[in-house]
């Protein structure tokens, strides 16, 4: 069995030799430069240092915090909203209102005299009038064309259009993982192999 190389420097030295591709190395870096691989024990399993891992540890954290696939993940998660959304139109609708008038009256009355020596006389009255008033209406529509039932097909559809556009992403992104993981393998056997041979 080739011994592998030892320590983080000479991993990335020779994840550069080999010309990884950044996308996949991204998808891979927080596995790739954690482990520290010391003798490979014929299953794909790097042991020995504090960092050893798997291709399934290296999936793992692809998968989890790949942000490609984060991102996906919440787009997908705002396009099922849609669906809420559009059963609205099946749904009762309650409106409320309320409504408050203050008046302020202020009313003078001039009373002319029957006679020659009576004087005129002046009435003042005031005072306010407070009304209120209140209302609620429900309404339910029974029939609105089948807009209601054509916009919910709609954002289902939507929904499940971003779900394979998800599982694509998925799949793209352990693909990169996977290949990043092997080639890491490939390289540093090359490099002990010409450590060796020197």
């Amino acid at each position: 069995m080739l011994r592998l190389a030892r320590g983080r420097r000479a991993i990335a030295r020779a994840a550069q030799i080999a010309g990884v591709a950044s996308s996949a190395m991204m998808a891979f870096s927080a596995v790739a430069l954690a482990a520290e691989p010391g003798k490979n024990n014929g299953n794909g399993r790097l042991v020995g240092g504090t960092g050893a891992g798997t291709m399934e540890l290296a999936l793992i954290d692809a998968y989890h915090n790949n942000p490609q696939l984060n991102s996906q993940r919440s787009a997908t998660r705002a396009i099922d909203e849609n669906v809420p959304t559009a059963l609205v139109g099946y749904r009762p609708r309650v409106t409320g209102t309320a409504s408050l008038t203050d008046q302020y009256l202020d009313q003078l009355t001039r009373t002319t005299g029957t006679t020659a020596g009576i004087p005129a006389t002046y009435t003042q009255s005031k005072g306010s009038i407070a009304v209120q008033s209140y209302g609620l209406t429900a309404t339910q529509t029974l029939f609105n064309g089948l807009q209601t039932a054509t916009r919910t097909r709609q954002a289902e559809g939507q929904v499940f259009s971003a779900r394979e556009t998800l599982r694509t992403t998925e799949q793209n992104v352990l693909l990169s993982a996977a290949t990043a993981y092997m080639n890491l393998l490939q390289t540093a056997a090359i490099l002990e192999l010409q450590r060796s041979s020197r």
